[in-house]
């Protein structure tokens, strides 16, 4: 079982060593020779010796390609590397069983659509706002101690920017760690909280949920255009996303429900990594669970997804702006007329 630190060292080996620019071009290069002929092993020696690639891409080649030497899949390689996202493994060993190997690399060496997240759609578009907002905030906690070298303790009772500073003053602190403290409970149960307790999340459940339902998705186009059946789409999402206990619960219901019970794939996913409304939809897609229509449903659920998570983002991104907007403003129209009042009105 992978700790913490196996998931942080991956993460930062797939980011930072070998970040998807270069994981896109080791993947149009190896896709190129294997159009032209070349054997996987050879395409990998010739990489791995190359002197015009920097230092990790030929190691990850040169792994890579003694695990193929030694009788592994390449799969196998790109996981000992510890520098490729799950996700684009289980497409590659998909596309290795089913012989689309060429496919599945040129696919991967395009640029993938945007991720959508709250902290690129909706924190980074609004980050002058936030930083103005922390500097009046900042600034007008700083308004008790020069008020208070000026006014007496009557006026400071009535001055309305020295009792919001003292209030900040007080409050801040604990509160800052109040939210450190919630904000840790979300993120740790929307990994792994299930069931009923998942219930405990409410609103601050269904951006994740959204976005779960977006990578599953696209996720599943891709290997089922690769021919993957139902299960190895399971399984292979499971490995790309094991760090989570949640997509663990998920896939292991699905599987249950599908295999054991022989429920349909579209009934066993909804409610856990779709919506049951997006399952809906899937059924209506492919009458009769005919397997040839599964890729172009899932392409068409996709699309669908990331177009209302993309609205939903855009309006979060927009609240964001006016509260902080709105924020900036009260402070402002609280302490500037009390500072005013304190250095002109006499005493």
């Amino acid at each position: 079982m992978r700790t913490w630190k196996d998931a942080v060292s991956i993460w930062l080996n797939c980011a930072v060593r070998f970040p998807r620019a270069r994981r896109e071009v080791f993947y149009r290069l190896v896709a190129a020779q294997l159009r032209g002929g070349v054997a996987v092993r050879r395409a990998l020696d010739t990489l791995g010796a190359s002197a015009r690639l920097d230092a990790v891409s030929t190691g990850v080649a040169r792994t890579v390609g003694a695990a193929v030497e030694e009788g592994q899949l390449v799969a196998d390689g790109f996981v000992a590397t510890r520098s490729v996202p799950r996700a684009e493994i289980g497409l590659i060993r998909v596309a290795e069983r089913s012989g689309t190997m060429v496919e599945a690399l040129e696919e991967l060496g395009r640029s993938d659509a945007k991720r959508l997240t709250i902290a690129r759609n909706v924190l980074a578009p609004n980050s002058y706002y936030l930083i103005a907002l922390v500097m009046a905030v900042l600034g007008t906690m700083q308004v008790e101690d020069m008020l208070a070298a000026v006014l007496g303790h009557d006026a400071l009772a009535a001055n309305g920017a020295y009792a919001l500073s003292r209030r900040l003053n007080e409050w801040m602190p604990p509160g800052t760690v109040a939210l450190a403290t919630v904000a840790a409970a979300i993120v740790a149960g929307r990994g792994h909280w299930h069931g009923r307790a998942r219930r405990l999340l409410g609103f601050f459940d269904a951006e994740h949920r959204a976005r779960l339902a977006l990578q599953f998705a696209e996720f599943a186009a891709r290997l089922y255009n690769r021919g993957a059946t139902h299960a190895e789409v399971l399984d292979a999402f499971d490995e790309a996303y094991a760090r989570s206990g949640f997509v663990r619960w998920a896939v292991r219901e699905a599987r249950r429900d599908h295999i054991d019970a022989g429920m349909s794939i579209e009934d066993a996913l909804a409610g856990r990594l779709v919506p049951e409304w997006l399952a809906g939809v899937l059924s209506a897609m492919v009458p009769g669970g005919r397997t040839d229509l599964y890729p172009g449903a899932w392409d068409a659920l996709g699309t669908m997804q990331r177009s209302l998570l993309e609205t939903r983002l855009r309006t979060a991104s927009a609240l964001l702006r006016g509260a902080a907007i709105g924020t900036i403003g009260m402070l402002v129209a609280v302490v500037v007329p009390g500072i005013y009042t304190a250095y002109t009105v006499p005493i």
